[in-house]
């Protein structure tokens, strides 16, 4: 790999941490409740209901959305989402099954209840490595299509 593309990726990696700290280092309150998310947003703006119907938060398979969401995605068919690959690769680098998984759809608030569908299959990008320069994909395979557009 030549050195401006290792520096491109230290740099992004740097950046993407740089990031997510503040929500990493707040993490739940003493009682368990979640952080307020509004302390930690700069420059973003609250959206009306339905703004993003295709947002999606990954959450364990019966986890709390509002505690438990671990990655976000997008989806991209009624039954399909996109999310990184580094989502839904487990510590030894397999692919976590798909029955632990569950797609909220569409909330805003996740605080409320959500449309909740279990995935059901996992496609790795083939170029995925877990250290490397690679391409940070997946597709999750829904049980049944999204309302969601």
């Amino acid at each position: 790999m030549a050195a401006p593309t290792i520096l491109r990726s230290l740099l992004a990696a740097s950046a993407a941490l740089l990031a997510l700290a503040p929500v990493a280092l707040a993490g739940p309150t003493a009682h368990g409740a979640a952080p307020d998310a509004a302390a930690m947003i700069v420059g973003g703006a609250p959206v009306s209901d339905g703004s993003w119907p295709s947002i999606v938060a990954l959450v364990p398979a019966g986890g709390s959305a509002e505690l438990s969401t671990f990655c976000g995605g997008t989806l991209i068919a009624p039954a399909v989402v996109l999310t990184a690959a580094h989502c839904v690769i487990d510590a030894s680098g397999a692919t976590k099954p798909a029955a632990s998984l569950e797609a909220v759809i569409g909330a805003d608030d996740l605080t409320a209840p959500a449309d909740r569908i279990a995935v059901t299959g996992i496609r790795v990008h083939p170029g995925y490595r877990v250290e490397g320069d690679a391409p940070d994909a997946a597709l999750l395979l829904l049980s049944r299509p999204a309302p969601a557009p």
